[in-house]
Protein backbone atom coordinates (compact mmCIF):
# COMPACT_ATOMS: atom_id res chain seq x y z
CA UNK A 1 0.00 0.00 0.00
CA UNK A 2 1.48 3.15 -1.32
CA UNK A 3 1.58 5.61 1.60
CA UNK A 4 3.46 8.76 -0.90
CA UNK A 5 1.84 11.64 -1.18
CA UNK A 6 0.19 13.03 -4.34
CA UNK A 7 1.35 16.15 -5.90
CA UNK A 8 -1.28 17.59 -8.58
CA UNK A 9 0.21 19.12 -11.73
CA UNK A 10 -0.81 22.28 -11.43
CA UNK A 11 1.18 22.49 -8.13
CA UNK A 12 4.03 21.30 -10.29
CA UNK A 13 3.45 23.47 -12.83
CA UNK A 14 3.64 26.52 -9.91
CA UNK A 15 6.57 25.17 -8.79
CA UNK A 16 8.82 24.83 -11.84
CA UNK A 17 7.22 28.55 -12.75
CA UNK A 18 8.71 30.13 -9.08
CA UNK A 19 11.34 28.25 -9.48
CA UNK A 20 12.11 29.73 -13.02
CA UNK A 21 11.95 32.80 -12.02
CA UNK A 22 13.78 32.97 -8.77
CA UNK A 23 16.46 31.64 -11.57
CA UNK A 24 15.66 34.59 -13.97
CA UNK A 25 15.82 36.87 -11.06
CA UNK A 26 19.73 36.31 -10.57
CA UNK A 27 20.43 36.22 -13.93
CA UNK A 28 17.89 38.44 -15.83
CA UNK A 29 16.67 40.77 -13.46
CA UNK A 30 15.56 43.21 -15.74
CA UNK A 31 13.41 40.26 -18.10
CA UNK A 32 11.80 39.20 -14.68
CA UNK A 33 10.64 42.63 -13.82
CA UNK A 34 9.61 43.00 -17.17
CA UNK A 35 7.31 39.71 -16.82
CA UNK A 36 6.39 41.13 -13.56
CA UNK A 37 5.22 44.60 -14.88
CA UNK A 38 2.90 43.30 -17.63
CA UNK A 39 0.98 41.41 -14.67
CA UNK A 40 -0.26 45.02 -13.10
CA UNK A 41 -0.56 46.42 -16.68
CA UNK A 42 -2.89 43.34 -17.74
CA UNK A 43 -5.10 43.57 -14.97
CA UNK A 44 -5.39 47.55 -15.31
CA UNK A 45 -6.53 46.51 -18.84
CA UNK A 46 -9.29 44.27 -17.45
CA UNK A 47 -10.44 46.83 -14.93
CA UNK A 48 -11.31 49.52 -17.49
CA UNK A 49 -12.53 47.18 -20.41
CA UNK A 50 -13.40 50.07 -22.92
CA UNK A 51 -10.30 50.73 -23.60
CA UNK A 52 -11.98 53.86 -26.08
CA UNK A 53 -12.77 56.14 -23.35
CA UNK A 54 -9.78 57.71 -21.21
CA UNK A 55 -10.60 56.51 -17.63
CA UNK A 56 -8.69 58.29 -14.52
CA UNK A 57 -7.01 54.81 -14.25
CA UNK A 58 -5.46 55.34 -17.61
CA UNK A 59 -4.67 58.92 -17.47
CA UNK A 60 -2.70 57.95 -14.08
CA UNK A 61 -0.89 54.70 -15.78
CA UNK A 62 -0.25 56.88 -18.93
CA UNK A 63 1.71 59.81 -16.46
CA UNK A 64 3.85 56.81 -14.71
CA UNK A 65 4.26 54.73 -17.37
CA UNK A 66 5.93 56.92 -20.12
CA UNK A 67 8.09 59.11 -17.58
CA UNK A 68 8.95 55.94 -15.36
CA UNK A 69 8.65 52.86 -17.31
CA UNK A 70 11.86 53.44 -20.15
CA UNK A 71 14.15 55.20 -17.51
CA UNK A 72 13.50 52.62 -15.29
CA UNK A 73 14.28 49.63 -17.82
CA UNK A 74 17.50 51.23 -18.86
CA UNK A 75 18.51 51.75 -15.07
CA UNK A 76 17.90 48.10 -15.16
CA UNK A 77 19.73 47.25 -18.03
CA UNK A 78 22.48 49.27 -16.76
CA UNK A 79 22.82 46.85 -13.91
CA UNK A 80 20.48 48.77 -10.86
CA UNK A 81 17.43 47.01 -11.21
CA UNK A 82 16.42 48.43 -7.76
CA UNK A 83 14.63 51.38 -9.69
CA UNK A 84 12.78 49.23 -11.71
CA UNK A 85 11.87 47.00 -8.94
CA UNK A 86 10.51 49.81 -7.10
CA UNK A 87 8.26 51.35 -9.90
CA UNK A 88 6.81 47.88 -10.82
CA UNK A 89 6.40 47.65 -7.02
CA UNK A 90 4.61 51.18 -6.67
CA UNK A 91 2.99 50.38 -9.94
CA UNK A 92 1.53 46.87 -9.07
CA UNK A 93 0.13 48.21 -5.68
CA UNK A 94 -1.85 51.26 -7.64
CA UNK A 95 -4.04 48.55 -9.81
CA UNK A 96 -3.87 46.76 -6.49
CA UNK A 97 -6.06 49.80 -4.90
CA UNK A 98 -8.49 50.05 -8.40
CA UNK A 99 -9.48 46.38 -8.09
CA UNK A 100 -10.14 47.34 -3.92
CA UNK A 101 -12.43 49.91 -5.08
CA UNK A 102 -14.27 47.30 -7.86
CA UNK A 103 -14.57 44.61 -5.02
CA UNK A 104 -15.62 46.85 -2.06
CA UNK A 105 -17.90 49.03 -4.13
CA UNK A 106 -18.97 46.18 -6.80
CA UNK A 107 -17.92 48.13 -9.34
CA UNK A 108 -18.35 47.07 -13.28
CA UNK A 109 -16.84 49.46 -15.80
CA UNK A 110 -17.87 48.70 -18.96
CA UNK A 111 -21.58 48.43 -17.75
CA UNK A 112 -21.50 51.45 -15.55
CA UNK A 113 -19.67 54.03 -17.87
CA UNK A 114 -22.71 52.81 -20.35
CA UNK A 115 -25.25 53.74 -18.14
CA UNK A 116 -23.47 56.91 -17.42
CA UNK A 117 -23.44 58.06 -21.46
CA UNK A 118 -26.72 57.08 -22.00
CA UNK A 119 -28.32 59.62 -19.44
CA UNK A 120 -29.35 63.05 -20.20
CA UNK A 121 -26.86 65.65 -19.21
CA UNK A 122 -28.70 67.94 -16.59
CA UNK A 123 -28.47 71.79 -16.21
CA UNK A 124 -25.72 73.00 -13.42
CA UNK A 125 -24.60 76.19 -12.72
CA UNK A 126 -27.11 78.32 -14.94
CA UNK A 127 -28.28 80.32 -11.73
CA UNK A 128 -27.31 84.12 -11.87
CA UNK A 129 -25.47 82.67 -8.51
CA UNK A 130 -23.49 80.54 -9.99
CA UNK A 131 -22.94 82.87 -13.07
CA UNK A 132 -21.53 85.73 -10.72
CA UNK A 133 -19.12 83.07 -8.76
CA UNK A 134 -18.26 82.27 -11.66
CA UNK A 135 -17.19 85.30 -13.02
CA UNK A 136 -15.81 86.46 -9.65
CA UNK A 137 -13.34 83.11 -9.75
CA UNK A 138 -12.19 84.21 -13.05
CA UNK A 139 -11.59 88.45 -12.09
CA UNK A 140 -10.22 87.19 -8.85
CA UNK A 141 -7.77 84.74 -10.59
CA UNK A 142 -6.29 87.14 -13.06
CA UNK A 143 -6.27 90.47 -10.40
CA UNK A 144 -3.74 87.45 -8.60
CA UNK A 145 -2.30 86.69 -11.52
CA UNK A 146 -1.47 90.40 -12.55
CA UNK A 147 0.31 91.40 -8.50
CA UNK A 148 2.00 87.92 -9.12
CA UNK A 149 3.50 89.08 -12.17
CA UNK A 150 3.80 92.73 -11.13
CA UNK A 151 5.57 91.68 -7.89
CA UNK A 152 7.83 89.48 -9.49
CA UNK A 153 8.08 89.99 -12.79
CA UNK A 154 6.88 87.67 -15.72
CA UNK A 155 8.91 84.44 -16.01
CA UNK A 156 8.69 84.19 -19.93
CA UNK A 157 9.11 87.55 -20.79
CA UNK A 158 12.17 87.80 -18.04
CA UNK A 159 13.52 84.59 -19.06
CA UNK A 160 13.57 83.40 -15.87
CA UNK A 161 10.89 80.97 -16.77
CA UNK A 162 12.97 77.95 -15.54
CA UNK A 163 14.07 79.35 -12.27
CA UNK A 164 10.47 79.81 -11.78
CA UNK A 165 9.70 76.85 -12.15
CA UNK A 166 12.13 74.65 -10.15
CA UNK A 167 11.53 77.21 -6.87
CA UNK A 168 7.78 76.60 -7.13
CA UNK A 169 8.53 72.98 -7.25
CA UNK A 170 10.70 73.80 -3.95
CA UNK A 171 7.86 74.96 -1.88
CA UNK A 172 9.33 78.01 -2.07
CA UNK A 173 6.95 79.51 -4.52
CA UNK A 174 4.08 77.44 -4.50
CA UNK A 175 1.57 80.82 -5.30
CA UNK A 176 2.08 80.08 -9.38
CA UNK A 177 0.45 76.79 -8.84
CA UNK A 178 -1.81 77.59 -6.95
CA UNK A 179 -3.16 80.35 -8.95
CA UNK A 180 -3.38 78.13 -11.72
CA UNK A 181 -6.31 75.59 -10.45
CA UNK A 182 -9.16 77.77 -11.11
CA UNK A 183 -8.28 78.81 -14.48
CA UNK A 184 -7.92 75.34 -16.43
CA UNK A 185 -11.08 74.05 -14.16
CA UNK A 186 -13.66 76.98 -15.19
CA UNK A 187 -12.11 76.78 -18.58
CA UNK A 188 -13.53 72.93 -18.73
CA UNK A 189 -16.58 73.84 -17.48
CA UNK A 190 -17.33 76.94 -20.16
CA UNK A 191 -15.92 74.84 -22.84
CA UNK A 192 -18.15 71.72 -21.81
CA UNK A 193 -21.43 74.25 -21.65
CA UNK A 194 -20.32 75.31 -25.18
CA UNK A 195 -20.39 71.78 -26.36
CA UNK A 196 -23.54 71.20 -25.12
CA UNK A 197 -25.17 74.03 -26.39
CA UNK A 198 -26.21 75.63 -29.94
CA UNK A 199 -25.40 79.62 -27.69
CA UNK A 200 -23.23 81.60 -29.87
CA UNK A 201 -22.94 83.37 -26.51
CA UNK A 202 -22.05 80.18 -24.35
CA UNK A 203 -19.32 79.61 -27.57
CA UNK A 204 -18.08 83.31 -27.76
CA UNK A 205 -17.96 83.12 -23.70
CA UNK A 206 -15.75 79.40 -23.71
CA UNK A 207 -13.68 81.08 -26.07
CA UNK A 208 -12.42 84.12 -24.20
CA UNK A 209 -11.95 81.99 -21.12
CA UNK A 210 -10.36 79.42 -22.68
CA UNK A 211 -8.08 82.14 -24.55
CA UNK A 212 -7.28 83.99 -21.19
CA UNK A 213 -6.09 80.73 -19.81
CA UNK A 214 -3.52 79.74 -22.39
CA UNK A 215 -2.30 83.36 -21.96
CA UNK A 216 -2.19 83.21 -18.50
CA UNK A 217 -0.18 79.86 -18.25
CA UNK A 218 2.21 80.35 -21.31
CA UNK A 219 3.31 83.24 -19.13
CA UNK A 220 4.62 81.40 -16.61
CA UNK A 221 6.83 79.49 -18.32
CA UNK A 222 5.60 76.22 -17.65
CA UNK A 223 5.23 73.86 -20.82
CA UNK A 224 3.23 71.31 -18.85
CA UNK A 225 0.59 74.03 -17.49
CA UNK A 226 -0.93 73.98 -21.90
CA UNK A 227 -0.48 70.40 -21.76
CA UNK A 228 -2.85 69.96 -19.20
CA UNK A 229 -5.32 72.20 -20.47
CA UNK A 230 -5.20 70.16 -23.72
CA UNK A 231 -5.89 66.92 -21.60
CA UNK A 232 -8.69 68.27 -19.69
CA UNK A 233 -10.36 69.71 -23.07
CA UNK A 234 -10.01 66.03 -24.55
CA UNK A 235 -10.89 64.21 -21.23
CA UNK A 236 -14.40 65.73 -20.55
CA UNK A 237 -15.26 66.15 -24.66
CA UNK A 238 -15.23 62.20 -24.36
CA UNK A 239 -18.06 62.42 -22.24
CA UNK A 240 -19.92 64.63 -25.17
CA UNK A 241 -19.09 62.79 -28.09
CA UNK A 242 -19.02 59.10 -26.53
CA UNK A 243 -16.32 58.16 -28.27
CA UNK A 244 -12.29 59.27 -28.76
CA UNK A 245 -11.61 61.78 -31.09
CA UNK A 246 -8.17 60.33 -32.23
CA UNK A 247 -8.12 63.40 -34.85
CA UNK A 248 -8.43 65.73 -31.88
CA UNK A 249 -5.69 63.93 -30.06
CA UNK A 250 -3.03 63.82 -32.60
CA UNK A 251 -3.79 67.73 -33.42
CA UNK A 252 -3.25 68.38 -29.74
CA UNK A 253 0.11 66.20 -29.13
CA UNK A 254 1.41 68.17 -32.29
CA UNK A 255 0.51 71.37 -30.98
CA UNK A 256 1.75 70.35 -27.82
CA UNK A 257 5.31 69.01 -28.72
CA UNK A 258 5.82 71.99 -31.21
CA UNK A 259 5.18 74.43 -28.14
CA UNK A 260 7.14 72.07 -26.40
CA UNK A 261 10.27 71.94 -28.88
CA UNK A 262 10.03 75.90 -29.06
CA UNK A 263 10.35 76.89 -25.84
CA UNK A 264 13.12 74.55 -25.30
CA UNK A 265 14.99 75.62 -28.12
CA UNK A 266 14.98 79.12 -26.46
CA UNK A 267 15.20 78.41 -23.31
CA UNK A 268 18.86 76.75 -23.88
CA UNK A 269 20.02 78.40 -27.48
CA UNK A 270 23.26 79.05 -25.30
CA UNK A 271 24.09 75.56 -25.51
CA UNK A 272 25.80 74.64 -28.59
CA UNK A 273 24.19 72.36 -30.61
CA UNK A 274 21.33 72.57 -33.58
CA UNK A 275 17.81 73.41 -32.41
CA UNK A 276 17.04 69.82 -32.69
CA UNK A 277 19.88 68.19 -31.51
CA UNK A 278 19.13 70.37 -27.77
CA UNK A 279 15.33 69.88 -28.07
CA UNK A 280 15.77 65.93 -28.39
CA UNK A 281 18.39 66.41 -25.47
CA UNK A 282 16.33 67.79 -23.11
CA UNK A 283 13.39 65.89 -24.22
CA UNK A 284 15.27 62.80 -23.66
CA UNK A 285 16.20 64.10 -20.45
CA UNK A 286 13.17 65.13 -19.31
CA UNK A 287 11.08 62.39 -19.99
CA UNK A 288 12.42 59.42 -19.48
CA UNK A 289 15.88 60.34 -17.18
CA UNK A 290 15.59 63.00 -14.70
CA UNK A 291 12.78 61.53 -12.70
CA UNK A 292 13.97 57.74 -12.16
CA UNK A 293 17.56 59.81 -11.62
CA UNK A 294 15.77 61.20 -8.92
CA UNK A 295 14.52 58.27 -7.63
CA UNK A 296 17.73 56.79 -7.63
CA UNK A 297 19.00 59.18 -5.45
CA UNK A 298 16.13 58.47 -2.99
CA UNK A 299 17.00 55.33 -2.94
CA UNK A 300 20.21 55.45 -2.20
CA UNK A 301 19.74 58.38 0.22
CA UNK A 302 17.20 56.29 2.40
CA UNK A 303 18.54 54.50 4.76
CA UNK A 304 21.86 54.29 3.91
CA UNK A 305 22.76 58.11 4.66
CA UNK A 306 19.46 59.41 6.02
CA UNK A 307 16.58 57.59 8.04
CA UNK A 308 13.45 57.08 7.22
CA UNK A 309 11.41 60.09 7.68
CA UNK A 310 8.21 58.56 8.78
CA UNK A 311 5.67 61.30 7.74
CA UNK A 312 7.56 64.11 7.77
CA UNK A 313 7.88 64.47 4.39
CA UNK A 314 4.32 65.53 4.05
CA UNK A 315 5.13 67.36 6.95
CA UNK A 316 7.26 69.82 4.81
CA UNK A 317 5.12 70.15 2.41
CA UNK A 318 1.90 71.46 4.83
CA UNK A 319 4.08 73.82 6.49
CA UNK A 320 5.50 74.75 2.91
CA UNK A 321 2.04 76.72 2.49
CA UNK A 322 2.84 78.79 5.62
CA UNK A 323 4.79 82.02 4.98
CA UNK A 324 8.11 81.61 5.36
CA UNK A 325 11.19 80.40 3.31
CA UNK A 326 9.85 76.69 4.95
CA UNK A 327 10.94 74.12 1.52
CA UNK A 328 8.53 71.31 0.40
CA UNK A 329 9.87 67.69 0.49
CA UNK A 330 10.83 67.89 -3.08
CA UNK A 331 13.03 71.12 -2.01
CA UNK A 332 14.89 69.36 0.99
CA UNK A 333 15.34 66.33 -1.12
CA UNK A 334 16.91 68.70 -3.60
CA UNK A 335 19.28 70.62 -0.70
CA UNK A 336 20.65 66.74 -0.35
CA UNK A 337 21.42 65.43 -3.57
CA UNK A 338 22.72 69.12 -4.93
CA UNK A 339 24.11 70.61 -1.86
CA UNK A 340 25.78 73.37 -3.85
CA UNK A 341 23.16 75.05 -5.54
CA UNK A 342 22.68 78.32 -3.61
CA UNK A 343 19.11 78.92 -5.22
CA UNK A 344 15.68 77.22 -4.07
CA UNK A 345 14.93 74.80 -6.81
CA UNK A 346 13.16 71.54 -6.22
CA UNK A 347 13.65 68.19 -8.26
CA UNK A 348 10.89 65.71 -9.06
CA UNK A 349 10.83 63.15 -5.88
CA UNK A 350 8.22 60.60 -8.03
CA UNK A 351 5.54 59.12 -5.74
CA UNK A 352 7.69 55.98 -5.66
CA UNK A 353 10.46 58.32 -3.66
CA UNK A 354 8.18 60.16 -1.78
CA UNK A 355 6.61 57.03 -0.29
CA UNK A 356 9.76 55.41 -0.12
CA UNK A 357 11.98 58.37 1.81
CA UNK A 358 8.80 58.33 4.11
CA UNK A 359 8.34 54.59 5.30
CA UNK A 360 10.87 52.61 2.79
CA UNK A 361 9.42 49.84 0.98
CA UNK A 362 6.36 49.65 3.17
CA UNK A 363 5.41 53.14 1.78
CA UNK A 364 6.00 51.85 -1.68
CA UNK A 365 2.93 49.42 -1.62
CA UNK A 366 0.89 51.43 0.77
CA UNK A 367 0.67 54.90 -0.42
CA UNK A 368 0.07 54.19 -4.39
CA UNK A 369 -2.12 51.29 -2.74
CA UNK A 370 -4.04 54.10 -2.11
CA UNK A 371 -3.64 56.61 -4.65
CA UNK A 372 -5.44 53.77 -6.94
CA UNK A 373 -8.11 53.45 -4.51
CA UNK A 374 -8.86 57.20 -4.97
CA UNK A 375 -8.44 57.28 -8.83
CA UNK A 376 -11.02 54.30 -8.47
CA UNK A 377 -12.85 55.84 -6.34
CA UNK A 378 -13.54 59.16 -7.65
CA UNK A 379 -14.23 57.92 -10.97
CA UNK A 380 -16.98 55.25 -9.40
CA UNK A 381 -18.23 58.32 -7.92
CA UNK A 382 -18.71 59.85 -10.95
CA UNK A 383 -20.21 57.72 -13.21
CA UNK A 384 -22.84 57.03 -10.53
CA UNK A 385 -23.80 60.66 -9.91
CA UNK A 386 -25.81 62.39 -11.76
CA UNK A 387 -24.66 63.53 -15.60
CA UNK A 388 -23.43 67.41 -15.06
CA UNK A 389 -21.26 69.72 -16.32
CA UNK A 390 -19.53 70.64 -12.90
CA UNK A 391 -18.92 67.44 -11.85
CA UNK A 392 -17.45 65.94 -14.75
CA UNK A 393 -15.05 68.68 -15.16
CA UNK A 394 -14.28 68.37 -11.33
CA UNK A 395 -13.88 65.16 -11.32
CA UNK A 396 -11.53 65.45 -14.68
CA UNK A 397 -9.28 67.69 -13.21
CA UNK A 398 -8.79 65.27 -9.76
CA UNK A 399 -7.89 62.68 -12.34
CA UNK A 400 -5.31 64.50 -13.75
CA UNK A 401 -4.07 66.03 -10.52
CA UNK A 402 -3.71 62.49 -9.42
CA UNK A 403 -2.03 61.15 -12.63
CA UNK A 404 0.77 64.09 -11.78
CA UNK A 405 1.09 62.88 -8.73
CA UNK A 406 2.93 59.88 -9.89
CA UNK A 407 5.88 62.82 -10.76
CA UNK A 408 5.04 65.10 -8.52
CA UNK A 409 4.46 63.22 -5.02
CA UNK A 410 1.22 63.19 -3.57
CA UNK A 411 1.61 66.27 -1.03
CA UNK A 412 1.87 68.86 -2.74
CA UNK A 413 -0.85 67.30 -5.10
CA UNK A 414 -3.67 67.16 -2.42
CA UNK A 415 -2.31 70.76 -0.98
CA UNK A 416 -1.48 72.59 -3.89
CA UNK A 417 -4.15 71.24 -6.45
CA UNK A 418 -6.72 69.12 -5.00
CA UNK A 419 -7.68 71.57 -1.85
CA UNK A 420 -8.05 74.53 -3.78
CA UNK A 421 -10.13 72.78 -6.49
CA UNK A 422 -12.58 71.51 -4.03
CA UNK A 423 -13.05 74.92 -2.12
CA UNK A 424 -13.49 76.46 -5.84
CA UNK A 425 -15.86 73.80 -6.63
CA UNK A 426 -17.85 73.80 -2.86
CA UNK A 427 -18.29 77.78 -3.81
CA UNK A 428 -19.97 76.85 -7.23
CA UNK A 429 -21.92 74.53 -5.65
CA UNK A 430 -22.88 76.37 -2.38
CA UNK A 431 -24.22 79.52 -5.00
CA UNK A 432 -26.20 76.92 -6.94
CA UNK A 433 -27.62 75.78 -3.63
CA UNK A 434 -28.36 78.87 -2.12
CA UNK A 435 -29.55 80.95 -4.91
CA UNK A 436 -28.93 84.24 -3.47
CA UNK A 437 -29.59 86.43 -6.22
CA UNK A 438 -33.33 84.15 -6.66
CA UNK A 439 -33.68 84.93 -3.03
CA UNK A 440 -33.31 88.52 -3.00
CA UNK A 441 -34.89 89.77 -6.20
CA UNK A 442 -38.19 87.30 -4.59
CA UNK A 443 -38.16 88.85 -2.01
CA UNK A 444 -37.27 92.44 -3.36
CA UNK A 445 -40.61 92.24 -5.57
CA UNK A 446 -42.81 91.20 -2.46
CA UNK A 447 -41.64 94.47 -0.44
CA UNK A 448 -42.84 96.16 -3.30
CA UNK A 449 -46.04 95.03 -4.25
Amino acid sequence: MSTGVTVSKSTVVGLVAVALVAVLAVFLPTLVLLALLAAPCAALVLANQRLDFLTPSYLFASVYGLFLFAGGAWYSLSGDPEVFFAIVLGFAAFVAGVYAVDEVTDFSADAELRRFLNRPWERNWAEPGPRLAFAGLVTVTLVGSALYYFTYGVPIIGGNGEASRLSSISGQDYYIHFVMVPLPFLATVAWLKARLSDNRLHLAGAAVVLGITAVAMALTGFRALVGHLLILLLFTDQFVTRRVNFRAIGAAAVLFLSLFLAVTVVRYQSVDGTPVAIAVKYIRHRIFLVNNENLNFILGYFPAEHGYLLGRGYLMDLTSMLPGADKAFSGWITTKKLPWLDKPVGITPTLVGESYANFGYAGVLVVPFLVGAAVRTTFVGLVRSRKRVGTVAFVAMVALFLAKAALRGIGPTLLVKILPLALIYVVLEASAALRPIRYLRNNFHDSTR
